[in-house]
């Protein structure tokens, strides 16, 4: 997770949109496809927890084989012990990461601007949609914001498998501010 984050980040200021139609559609499956693979890393990632944790009638195969994230994160969160808050905006970044990535960024759905604020974490009555109404842009802050979020989310799945307060990966990612996360009440 704190890999594919840096790399999202690392590269949040690659923009296409300049170059034109044709290069900015290929930008967008692009994008979708670094989206898709830090999903995947959160999903493999939250399969390790649950197969760490083993709790009884726990089928760790069927459970590799789902693809919804969000529910295996409400899955591993259960196991936990805990209830998820995250589900709704990695459903909203889902969304998002179709779009780019089968779409090429043409919004089909008025309902994804408002999964575009949620993915990024804004609050949707507080944001100002999206520029175009056709087609789906995601700003450099907006990528920071996604990768922080997958980066904290897993931070907090590991510390709390591992019954810690903190994590501290900045040693091992410096350009990434703010690697500890901190799990109250663990």
């Amino acid at each position: 997770m704190q890999a594919g984050s840096a790399f999202l980040v690392g590269h949040c200021g690659d923009q296409a949109q300049k170059r034109g139609p044709a290069a900015s559609f290929a930008f967008n499956r692009l994008l979708g496809n670094r989206l898709r693979e830090l999903d995947r890393f959160l999903s493999i990632l939250l399969d390790e927890i649950a197969l760490w944790l083993d709790r009884p009638g726990h089928d760790p195969r069927a459970f590799a084989r789902w693809h919804n994230v969000p529910r295996k994160l409400r899955h591993v969160a259960a196991m936990l012990g805990e209830v998820s808050a995250d589900e709704a905006r990695l459903g909203a970044i889902g969304r998002a990461r179709a779009c780019l990535h089968h779409c090429g960024g043409k919004i089909h759905d008025a309902r994804l601007s408002g999964d575009l604020l949620l993915a990024q974490g804004t609050a949707i009555n507080t944001a100002v949609p999206p520029a175009s109404p056709d087609m789906l842009r995601l700003s450099p802050e907006a990528l920071r914001a996604i990768a922080e979020f997958y980066r904290t989310l897993g931070d907090k799945m590991v510390a709390q498998a591992l019954g810690r307060s903190t994590l501290d990966f900045s040693a091992s990612f410096p350009h990434m501010e703010g690697a500890n996360v901190a799990c109250d009440g663990i």
